[in-house]
């Protein structure tokens, strides 16, 4: 039997699937107020501004997944893990939204909800910066890294990844980039 592996679109597909998801548990925390009049709803200020700061949030993760998907033509294991552990984060942001709601943003809370941005962002860098991968199996010079993204990319890959990185451990050249239309070839 031949092994089927994911493909870049139905990797993308379960994202956007579970960024859904987290938007539709977000919103139903927004609750009618009991009277009918606009003064009703002051009270209910805080999930507003919440609910409204995480949706922006949100998109803007989106946005940058979205961004990084198109990067990728075949999902390697490391990249999947990556990015379940970067939904995971995400996922707990309806959790901190509501907290945030209900305690008027006291400081705990806040500092939660921030201490999940950190981690959300440093989930979505681990995978971006996955896509690095540097030309020789010797430790590498940061001039020697390739990505798919700017320069300093390859300074945070270098930092937080290590000198063997996202190549497996084997310091091959990391396939999903041979054909990306960011991959670029450099002199020695």
């Amino acid at each position: 039997m031949q092994e089927r592996r994911l493909s870049a679109d139905r990797f993308g597909a379960f994202s956007d699937a579970v960024i859904a998801v987290i938007i539709t548990v977000m919103v139903l925390e927004l609750k009618v107020p009991d009277g009918s009049r606009f003064a009703d709803l002051l009270p209910l200020w805080p999930t507003a501004i919440s609910y409204a700061a995480s949706y922006l949030f949100i998109a803007v993760i989106w946005v940058n997944h979205h961004h990084l998907l198109h990067l990728v033509q075949q999902p390697t294991p490391r990249l999947i893990w990556l990015n379940l552990v970067h939904l995971f984060a995400v996922s707990l942001l309806p959790f901190a939204t509501a907290w945030v709601a209900r305690s008027h943003m006291a400081a705990a809370p806040v500092v939660v909800y921030a201490v999940i941005f950190l981690l959300i962002d440093l989930a979505y860098l681990a995978a971006r910066c996955s896509r690095c991968w540097c030309s020789r199996p010797a430790p590498p010079s940061l001039l020697s890294c390739r990505c798919s993204a700017s320069p300093p990319c390859a300074v945070r890959c270098y930092f937080i990844s290590g000198p063997r990185r996202s190549a497996g451990l084997s310091g091959r050249p990391n396939p999903n980039l041979q054909n990306s239309p960011l991959h670029h070839d450099q002199k020695e």
